[in-house]
């Protein structure tokens, strides 16, 4: 692409904000520019905290990974009268969904419509983060007939945690139709895009079939690992006396909480047998992980508090297994942790359905152990990992599995479809 071309990004979750979603939005946006994109950001503002969740500081090294020539423009709504709203109809029983937020989409898209109407933009690309990117950016594509990307983790209706938690916490009725309202909204949205990008195949699959997509409209390209983020690792950041040493990276999230019980009760009982490991927690910002593991009565285990996600890689390359989990129904769910677990070379203990899309990156990779769900089960297939380690016989996946998980080939991937939706190119290059 000889010409830069402009793009309105649409994601409310962006460096410095920390986590998963800002990071792969970075990485998103960097593969863009050196494609020859000239992205405007509209994003959160810097000192925005959801106050639902635990509260994380700005990360510095993301901030200093963006890219000179990016415009960012923070959406700069208050949040109060939705936060007071929240805190008064969740005890009631009435969870909202944010998905269909009127004002938090007007708001949003104002500020949207503001920097097209700024500057000449040739494509809009929403990412789903706090729910009103996509309805936003559905009003925008109305408006403007601009090519729309319309890309998703997991797609509202599939995401199963965040619909549990809903469901436990809130009138039956009120769920459904909850639920009813979301479906409807996805089906806008899905309808309208030019292009909806998932980060599985089976997300895809779901997604042809319960809105009768054509599938050439849908792209699964995983979230992948960022290369460059893992070339910054500092080594001897942290040294662990006992091996083999397992991790866990984050935060336990509602509707598995079981499953992480049931593996640090699993992991006591090796411990009791003789079985020498180090168990560790990185972030875990609602203290879920270190409550299980000290009802566990684990004595190797150590929890490392939040840190920014430079030091967070570098504490990864360090282990030996990493954890991943979900729900039992998450058949579709892919963790970020995943990704870089492969690209450093970790086996990878999966507590995930055997049907799902992790199972099949573990098996068909054959880089780690998927685990039943009950701890009984658990420990033989926790004695097997840890035997093998003993053997030298862990299971990784073997460099050219991992390479294809790589964020440039993803982002490849993608500039190829952002290609085909582009008009020729008739403007000259900007300055």
């Amino acid at each position: 692409m000889t010409n830069s071309r402009r793009l309105l990004y649409i994601a409310f979750t962006f460096p410095p904000l920390a986590g998963p979603g800002p990071r792969h939005n970075l990485s998103t946006v960097r593969g863009l520019v050196a494609a020859g994109f000239l992205p405007t950001v509209i994003t959160a503002p810097e000192a925005f905290q959801d106050p639902s969740k635990p509260k994380k500081w700005p990360d510095e090294y993301l901030r200093t990974r963006i890219p000179k020539d990016v415009t960012i423009i923070p959406f700069t709504r208050s949040f109060k009268g939705h936060d007071a709203l929240n805190s008064i109809l969740s005890p009631l029983g009435f969870t909202p969904v944010p998905y269909s937020f009127r004002r938090g989409r007007v708001a949003l898209y104002d500020v949207c419509r503001r920097a097209l109407d700024a500057t000449h933009h040739e494509i809009i690309y929403s990412v789903n983060g706090f729910g009103l990117e996509h309805p936003a950016a559905l009003q925008l594509k109305r408006r403007t007939g601009l090519p729309w990307i319309a890309e998703f983790r997991d797609p509202w209706i599939y995401n199963l945690t965040e619909w549990y938690g809903i469901r436990d916490g809130s009138w039956q009725w009120w769920c459904r139709r909850q639920y009813n309202k979301t479906k409807q909204i996805l089906s806008e949205i899905v309808n309208n895009a030019d292009l909806i990008v998932v980060e599985s195949p089976m997300h895809g699959e779901l997604l042809t079939k319960d809105f009768e997509l054509d599938p050439q409209k849908v792209a699964p390209l995983g979230i992948g690992y960022e290369s460059d983020y893992l070339s910054d690792i500092r080594e001897g950041f942290v040294r662990f006396p006992t091996r083999p040493v397992i991790g866990f990276i984050g935060q336990v999230w509602y509707g598995y909480q079981h499953a992480i019980r049931n593996l640090t009760e699993a992991l006591g009982v090796l411990e009791r047998e003789g079985h020498q490991f180090t168990l560790v927690s990185v972030g875990d910002p609602d203290n879920t992980f270190y409550r299980f593991a000290r009802e566990a009565k684990l004595t190797n285990f150590v929890p490392i508090r939040n840190v920014d996600y430079l030091s967070a890689l570098s504490i990864m390359s360090e282990l030996d297994f990493g954890i991943v989990a979900t729900c039992e129904k998450c058949l579709p769910t892919i963790n970020s942790k995943l990704w870089e677990y492969l690209a450093l070379n970790q086996s990878i203990l999966g507590i995930v359905p055997k049907a799902g899309s992790m199972a099949a990156i573990i098996d068909e990779g054959n880089c780690g152990y998927v685990l039943p769900y009950d701890s009984e089960s658990m420990v033989y297939s926790l004695r097997k990992a840890l035997d093998d380690h003993k053997r030298g016989k862990t299971r990784r996946a073997n460099v050219d599995f991992v390479r294809r998980y790589s964020r440039k080939i993803m982002v490849a991937r993608l500039i190829e479809r952002l290609d085909e939706l582009l008009p020729a190119q008739t403007t000259p290059p900007l300055p």
